[in-house]
């Protein structure tokens, strides 16, 4: 027995001394614990310093948590106080991995052992863990059902910990519901709760959500003194996720604050923290968040370089949802620095990547389906043999019990009638949602492949006129500085282009509020250049109403088209553009000039009439042309009869 002791120990010296290299001890608490995880002498005092180790899960990776709680629960006897303390931890690891549903399974069990309703400590602490996994989830009105109850409880046993951690995550809980206010409230609540500084220091993330609250509602001089207790207080606990967290809130309350430098050196330490700390998903997100910064501040070669570095760590991982936020903050880079090419590159990776997740999420939800439907499978089985069971027991009873079975098996057998017709009605629903759901995504493929065309269509003029240009430039065969101007003109409207896809691409709908501001804008910066003419923009727009990116889109490179044209062949000296949109998905828009007018009858499709009407065709809106006394023209751009609402 001795030897096998021995034997044991040493073992398990050399799993913690291997665990050494994998960067374990990033504070000094966790330094300590691990020294003395190393000198434990008895299998008690080994589960101890396990469970103080587990308890700084937010100082290293996650899955180094799963690593220490496997080995707590394998040397701990089943059901045991030391065994129910680790499942707690197990609980978060499942929650904080996004195994959300296996979380509050595993808290569930727990709860509903008799011994653990007498051990309040446990129950509490598996309470708290089930509510988190609930607002992961998006249950957070289920969580805070909980919550209260927990508060309650604290209350009375005047148990400051578990009250301090149950209104931090009320806070959390109405944050992710979108009340800032309703959080303030319970934030501040257990911000009053104690004098008590040593209670906030094992709490860190009450003050840190609450200075995170003041800012999103605009209060950011009281925000930043708030983070700035609550940052204090983190590196007090040593809680170096917790500090990274008050960092990334700081600098966006500097960034409010118009105070850049300030933020930068916020971002870039938290970066560093969560290198330090070793989870690779939250270090992907950080490095995403400051190439994002770089673009917004003008640092692009800072952010190019970054997020490049990012993406190669990412598909190393195989974090498909950290590439995407990494390329989307590249291609912010390369737009805000004018690299019209590596920008178009860049949004056609991004479309194949989201394709991509797109797939993955709807093999995992088939999956899913599958596992809920094989569950049910089971339990009706398991139900069938149970009244299988009940009515051989039943018979033995004679002729009254006989009746009375009769009676129960009726009423059993028309509640299973119900039950069948409302699971075959389920089914139904669950075919036509997904029946409509496969028409969506093809007609949002089709309308991407569309504009995906349309892209290529327009910018590969202007592209072949680029190349052309430099061609012309490199030979020096003709006016450099005209060439130039002509190359700038081109480059200009790429990325005009390019803008205005994106604009469209960036929203599921758009109003037609949206599409006339952005028209007027447009007018503006284009009437410049002729002053000579004069412009009249009208609108009566009395009921907004929604239309499909595609259409906004061919809309306004029809308006754009139309204007042009008014100006580069009409002669005119005045212009006016009338916007309607009333109910019903009724809406107009006309341009008119009082210039020399054209033949109605026999058009000279070379002025892009041809495409206008292309467009008019493949987003089902109508165009006319009607002439104006004493000379003029008037284009029409109006909504088609059989147009469907949105």
């Amino acid at each position: 027995m001795g030897i096998k002791l021995v034997v044991t120990g040493f073992v398990f010296l050399a799993v913690i001394s291997f665990w050494d290299g994998i960067g374990f001890a990033q504070t000094a608490n966790l330094k300590s614990l691990k020294k003395d995880l190393l000198l434990s002498q008895n299998l008690k005092s080994r589960q101890e310093v396990l469970l103080k180790i587990c308890a700084q899960n937010h100082s290293f990776p996650l899955d180094s948590l799963r690593k220490y709680v496997r080995m707590g629960l394998e040397m701990s006897p089943k059901k045991s106080l030391e065994y129910l303390r680790f499942l707690r931890f197990e609980a978060s690891y499942l929650s904080k991995a996004e195994q959300n549903e296996a979380a509050i399974a595993l808290t569930d069990s727990v709860l509903n052992i008799p011994a653990v309703r007498h051990n309040m400590q446990i129950f509490q602490s598996m309470l708290m863990e089930k509510s988190k996994a609930l607002i992961r989830k998006g249950q957070a009105k289920e969580a805070i059902a909980i919550l209260f109850n927990m508060l309650g409880k604290a209350e009375t046993m005047n148990d400051t910990t578990t009250a301090l951690a149950a209104f931090s995550i009320l806070g959390w809980a109405n944050m992710e519901l979108g009340k800032d206010e309703e959080a303030i409230k319970w934030l501040e609540k257990g911000r009053n709760f104690t004098n008590t500084q040593s209670y906030f220091i094992q709490n860190p993330a009450l003050y840190v959500n609450l200075g995170s609250c003041y800012n999103n509602v605009f209060n950011f001089e009281k925000a930043l003194v708030i983070i700035n207790e609550g940052l204090e207080q983190a590196k007090k606990a040593e809680n170096l996720t917790m500090i990274a967290n008050a960092l990334n809130i700081r600098a966006d309350i500097y960034m409010n604050l118009k105070k850049t430098e300030k933020a930068q050196g916020d971002l870039e330490e938290s970066l560093s923290i969560r290198e330090k700390i070793g989870d690779e998903y939250y270090v992907l997100s950080d490095m995403a968040q400051l190439a994002l910064f770089y673009a917004t501040s003008h640092q692009c070669d800072k952010g190019i370089a970054l997020a490049h570095k990012g993406i190669a760590r990412a598909q190393g991982e195989n974090h498909l949802s950290k590439i995407i936020y990494l390329y989307d903050a590249l291609a912010e880079n390369y737009k805000q620095s004018h690299k019209a090419s590596e920008y178009a590159a860049t949004l056609s990776t991004l479309l194949i990547l989201k394709d991509s997740l797109y797939r993955n999420n709807t093999a995992k939800a088939l999956a899913d389906l599958e596992g809920k439907y094989q569950y049910q499978k089971s339990e009706n089985i398991i139900i069938q043999q149970q009244n299988r069971i009940l009515q051989n027991r039943y018979l033995a009873f004679g002729l009254g019990t006989l009746l009375l079975l009769t009676i129960v098996l009726f009423a059993f057998i028309y509640l299973n009638f119900k039950h069948t017709q409302k699971r075959k009605l389920d089914a139904l629903t669950l075919a036509q949602n997904k029946r409509a759901e496969e028409a969506v995504r093809k007609a949002e493929e089709n309308e991407r492949k569309r504009i995906a065309a349309d892209l290529h269509d327009n910018l590969g003029t202007h592209v072949a006129a680029i190349c052309s240009g430099v061609k012309t430039f490199k030979n020096g065969n003709t006016d450099q500085a005209e060439v130039l101007e002509q190359l700038n003109t081109n480059a200009t409207e790429i990325m005009n282009q390019l803008n205005d896809t994106i604009w469209v691409l960036k929203n599921e709908k758009l109003l037609f509020i949206n599409l006339a501001d952005r028209f007027k804008l447009w007018i503006q910066r284009v009437m410049k250049n002729y002053p000579n003419i004069k412009y009249f923009i009208t609108e009566n727009i009395n009921e907004d109403i929604a239309l499909t990116p595609i259409k906004i889109l061919n809309l306004f490179l029809v308006l754009k088209e139309a204007l042009n044209n008014a100006l580069k062949h009409s002669d005119c000296t005045e212009l006016r553009i009338y916007f309607h949109c009333a109910a019903s998905n009724e809406w107009l828009v006309s341009i008119s000039d009082n210039g020399v007018g054209f033949d109605m009858d026999n058009p000279i499709e070379g002025n892009g009439i041809g495409n206008l009407r292309l467009r008019a065709k493949t987003s089902n809106f109508n165009v006319l042309w009607n002439r104006i006394a004493p000379s003029g023209t008037e284009i029409v751009f109006k909504s088609n009869d059989s147009e469907p609402e949105l």
